[in-house]
């Protein structure tokens, strides 16, 4: 148990984590809107888990410190209680002490009556002192302990009683047969008196009263052990015999009388101690069985431990049979108690049973209430998985329909067809499954309430998944029938583009008659037709490739797809004339080309080392580039490893600036070049060139630029990294 100032630590302790989680919450939020995500859906479990511990932890502490403040007073009152137990055992300590002469013997005798009767009294107090110590489970830290008063107290006790044994003994032996005799008398006429009394009802008043009658007892048998020898010795005159056979009547009778009591108080108390050491196995049971139903931890269950809690809270119901027996037994009990009790105590002990069958009512109601929570999230769980069970399954099942439908050859229009509309109800079925998915969203919202976090993470997961799966499927299924209704016009599609493609080709071919003619009377130099050759007739020829090639492949597939009925034969023999007046037209335009082309012999030189130098300076950029778009890779958190990734780059960055002086060569050469051929513009196409001394001077600031960011970065992930490591370090502190 926490002392009061362990208490107040872990209370600065909790308001410090109280702080430290504000401000996480605040990062978190400043992360996730920097990054553009939702705040709960990063980290937002996590902080939410660690402020439900924390208010676990504030109100554990808030249970300690009054279950500590109780005992405190608990301890506080045994202390007073025992102090002032001991201040009277030293009073009676005192009187005895005094007690030496056998002057006054009747006073002394009645006062040490009088005092034996008190400490009756005290020993009942000193039990209860040592029953509200015993249920503190830690020792009481006093002056004294309740052992050491109540050895204090036997022992005055014993001298008392030997004390009160020693003055009636001298007194008779004095001779002093009245004084005798009146002393017993009054005493006699007191237990009458006592007896005459009501026997008590509560257990304490009860233990007190057979006390009493133990002491009344022992003074009854030790006065009449002391006035048997007297009367065998004839030492009483014989004018006080007749009183003195009286009052031995009387003595007897009252001794009876007194055991009867005994007997009747002891059988009481017995009672007591049954109806009592039951009801304590039952507040017991009580106790272990809700001890028992909190380590349970029922309010965010892990969802694969259902079955086991459930397990669990059934043997606790199978358990409650038992203490409901034990129930019944103690209020047959309670019956015998009331049977002697007044209206108070027993109004006292049945609010105390019903208390306690409430408290039994209420354990099983709360169990039964418990099981039947438990069972709606197992059923939820279930239709959870089930349902996710049958969305993936479905989900697989598409995704190997699409898989295989993008690998199949589908030869005619008919199969293109039938596959289309296949794919095209599996579209509406897969746009139906969203409803399944909502009512997926609307579990995942009923578990949230009663699942772990870890759960609800994993849940959380795959519900994203699954949306993610959806809108990724209905995707790809629609650009798959995107292209088969693509395939499905895909002959007129083939028509016009041939159609296109032809009308191109002679107007290529008119355009070069025309440049034919201008080089015979106009263009005497061969480098300028050779560049006004490749600028117009190899560049055309280049962008119009990709299109040969799609009309004789679509053509080729499309002759293919066509089936044996009347239709096909006409329109394969269509198709196989349109795709042959391609292919004669291109390879005429091919060699033509060629032809013009075989009639240059020289290109300068100057261009051609200037492009290869400019390849080479794009290669080299391109390989730079790479390397400055890596990843950065920390293989360790050591500061060696920031060390060695900055001398990494500065080698990186040497390179480039030694680079620097060849790019500046080669553009000074460049910008010489254009300015030179600005008069022969007309001969040269100096638009690569120019395209190139743009792009290098863009790819070279770009390269300055990104070697610089890429320092930052480093320096920037590092930092990060540290602070990242210091919050796990803290957050692995705060879990253990």
């Amino acid at each position: 148990m926490c002392t009061p100032d362990e208490l107040k630590v872990c209370e600065e302790t909790l308001a410090a984590h109280t702080n430290r989680l504000a401000q996480l919450k605040e990062l978190v939020a400043g992360i996730a809107a920097a990054v553009g995500l939702d705040e709960h859906a990063l980290f937002g479990s996590e902080v939410e888990a660690l402020g439900r511990r924390l208010q676990d932890v504030k109100e554990s502490l808030t249970t300690l410190a009054d279950v500590a403040e109780a005992r405190a007073k608990i301890r506080l009152e045994a202390k007073n209680g025992l102090q002032d137990t001991k201040t009277y055992l030293n009073t009676v300590q005192k009187t005895l002490n005094d007690i030496t002469s056998d002057t006054d013997a009747e006073e002394k005798l009645q006062l040490l009556r009088e005092h034996l009767l008190a400490l009756t009294k005290a020993k009942g107090e000193i039990e209860t002192l040592n029953e509200k110590t015993i249920e503190v489970t830690e020792s009481v830290q006093t002056d004294m302990s309740v052992i050491e008063v109540l050895e204090l107290w036997q022992q005055i006790f014993r001298e008392t009683f030997q004390q009160y044994h020693r003055l009636s003994t001298r007194l008779i032996k004095n001779e002093d047969s009245v004084a005798a005799l009146k002393l017993w008398e009054e005493y006699l006429i007191n237990v009458q008196q006592f007896l005459s009394g009501n026997i008590p009802d509560d257990y304490h008043s009860l233990s007190e009263h057979r006390h009493l009658c133990e002491v009344h007892q022992n003074l009854l048998t030790t006065q009449q052990n002391v006035l048997l020898p007297v009367e065998a010795s004839k030492l009483i005159e014989s004018n006080v015999m007749e009183q003195f056979n009286s009052l031995t009547n009387f003595h007897n009778e009252t001794l009876s009388k007194i055991i009867d009591r005994h007997n009747e108080v002891s059988d009481r108390l017995k009672a007591w101690s049954t109806y009592r050491e039951d009801q304590n196995k039952l507040l017991t049971w009580l106790k272990e069985m809700e001890e028992d139903r909190e380590r349970l931890q029922l309010r965010y269950v892990h969802l694969r431990r259902l079955p086991k809690v459930l397990m669990r809270i059934q043997t606790l119901l199978n358990r409650v049979p038992n203490g409901e027996n034990n129930l019944k037994r103690l209020e047959g009990q309670q019956k015998q108690l009331l049977e002697f009790c007044d209206d108070a105590l027993a109004t006292s002990i049945r609010m105390e049973y019903a208390a306690i069958a409430q408290r039994a009512s209420n354990l099983q109601a709360g169990l039964d209430t418990w099981k039947q929570y438990l069972l709606r999230i197992e059923e939820l769980h279930k239709d959870y998985e089930s349902k996710v069970g049958n969305l993936q399954t479905y989900y697989d099942e598409v995704q190997n329909t699409i898989n295989s439908t993008s690998h199949e050859d589908l030869k005619s229009n008919s199969a293109v067809n039938n596959k289309l509309e296949n794919l095209q109800r599996m579209r509406h079925r897969l746009s139906d499954t969203k409803k399944e998915l909502e009512q997926l969203a609307v579990i995942q919202e009923k578990l949230k309430e009663c699942a772990s976090n870890s759960d609800m993470k994993t849940i959380n997961q795959r519900m994203w998944l699954l949306w993610h799966q959806q809108g990724d499927l209905g995707h790809q299924l629609q650009v798959l029938c995107n292209k088969l209704e693509e395939r499905r016009g895909l002959r007129t599609l083939f028509e016009a583009r041939q159609s296109r493609f032809i009308t191109w080709t002679n107007e290529l071919e008119n355009r070069l008659e025309q440049q034919n003619q201008m080089t015979l009377y106009g263009i005497k130099d061969p480098n300028e037709l050779l560049k006004k050759l490749e600028a117009e007739f190899n560049a055309e020829i280049s962008l119009k490739e990709s299109e040969y090639n799609w009309l004789i492949q679509t053509g080729t597939d499309l002759v293919q797809a066509c089936g044996e009925e009347y239709s096909d034969v006409v329109a394969k023999n269509n198709l196989e004339a349109r795709v042959t007046q391609v292919r004669d037209r291109w390879e005429y335009l091919d060699q033509l080309g060629k032809a013009r082309v075989s009639r240059i012999h020289d290109m300068m030189t100057t261009i051609s080392q200037l492009e290869l130098r400019i390849a080479e300076i794009k290669a080299w950029l391109s390989q730079i580039e790479l390397q400055l778009q890596a990843t950065i890779n920390f293989e360790n958190t050591n500061k060696e490893t920031i060390d060695r990734k900055l001398q990494e780059h500065d080698i990186l960055r040497k390179s480039i600036e030694k680079e620097s002086g060849n790019i500046g060569e080669v553009l000074n050469l460049c910008t010489l070049l254009l300015s030179d051929t600005d008069s022969w513009k007309a001969q040269f196409t100096t638009e690569y060139i120019r395209s190139s001394i743009q792009n290098i001077e863009n790819r070279w600031k770009n390269v300055c630029a990104l070697s610089a960011e890429r320092k930052r970065k480093i320096k920037s992930c590092w930092q990060l990294l540290q602070e990242m490591l210091k919050h796990l370090g803290e957050e692995i502190w705060l879990k253990d």
